[in-house]
């Protein structure tokens, strides 16, 4: 259930006779219920006081024990003029099982494969048919979603960071050989030592 007491908004796991209990004494404004079954809402942004998104997943992804994926979708909720919320699917995307849960799992868990939301885009990271994690763009006016990250070789990328004006992915570090371009610049990001013995840490820069 995503709610509004106030100037918050908050996601919270109750039933609706439940909401005057828990915020006595605010006035509550109900954006979105979701009743389906085994179906979680997730990482609510509002990136304003009228516009927001939000995830929508599988409560308990592993159903079916040879699961090795998880589905995503991405959903914008939004108030019209007459002030009611209205919700809208965006774009779905794949992760990896392996990368959320068991020993091999993200340090940062799932934080790094989250959209990002700027005002014209939505970057967002999905899972190949080979395996490969790429970053996509996804365009607000048109939703028109392009490939940010299409290299050789495999590759995990993980979604943006705004930086100084640029946009840089970070990832897994592979020893493919394929994740070099002609001239031998890395297509995937690079972790060396210098003489000094200091770490030196390259990105890969996308365009906006």
């Amino acid at each position: 259930c995503l709610i509004k007491t106030g100037q918050s908004f908050e996601k919270i796991e109750c039933a609706n006779q439940e909401l005057t209990e828990e915020f006595p004494e605010q006035p509550i404004d109900e954006l979105l219920i979701c009743s389906e079954t085994n179906t979680a809402l997730s990482f609510l942004t509002m990136v304003s006081e009228t516009k927001g998104y939000f995830l929508k997943h599988a409560e308990y992804p592993f159903s079916h024990p040879t699961d090795t994926t998880m589905l995503f979708e991405c959903w914008k909720i939004e108030q019209d003029s007459y002030g009611s919320w209205q919700s809208s699917m965006l774009l779905t995307f794949v992760l990896p099982l392996t990368f959320l849960y068991g020993q091999d799992r993200l340090y940062e868990s799932i934080l790094r494969l989250v959209p990002v939301y700027f005002k014209e885009d939505i970057y967002f990271v999905s899972m190949d048919t080979e395996g490969n994690l790429d970053v996509y763009r996804h365009r607000n006016a048109n939703r028109q979603v392009t490939c940010c990250t299409q290299v050789p070789g495999e590759h995990y990328f993980f979604t943006p960071v705004l930086c100084n004006g640029t946009l840089l992915c970070g990832g897994m570090i592979t020893t493919d050989l394929n994740s070099e371009s002609v001239d031998g610049t890395s297509l995937s990001p690079t972790m060396t030592l210098n003489e000094q013995g200091e770490q030196l840490v390259t990105f890969l820069e996308i365009s906006k």
